[in-house]
């Protein structure tokens, strides 16, 4: 066989530009990844502060109940507002627009 026409063999270390491209296709997919994960913590974060804020509103209007204070023009309303106002103290990443508080009658 004349060595002229045979393949040539490959080298050990012929394949760095390879693995150069390599990493540079999959890092960028790897810090979208971990962003992405980021985001989702961050929103679940938030998503538990609406949830314990709402708890909180409802626990201090059950124990408010017809709460009407003359003297300081306090009523339940604002008692709730208060609660879920320091409740929403430790919300980090977006904010509440609105507080919508109904009222539980008999009917």
């Amino acid at each position: 066989m004349n060595p002229r026409i045979a393949p040539r063999l490959k080298e050990p270390g012929d394949d760095r530009g390879v693995t150069l491209l390599e990493t540079a296709i999959v890092i960028p997919l790897l810090l979208m990844l971990a962003i992405g994960l980021a985001e989702v913590g961050f929103l679940v974060i938030d998503q538990m502060a609406v949830a314990n804020a709402a708890r909180e509103g409802a626990r201090v209007g059950a124990a408010a109940g017809p709460y009407n204070d003359i003297t300081t023009m306090i009523d339940a309303d604002d008692l709730i507002l208060r609660s879920v106002e320091l409740a929403l103290c430790h919300l980090e990443n977006g904010r509440a627009e609105r507080v919508l508080i109904y009222a539980a009658d008999a009917n």
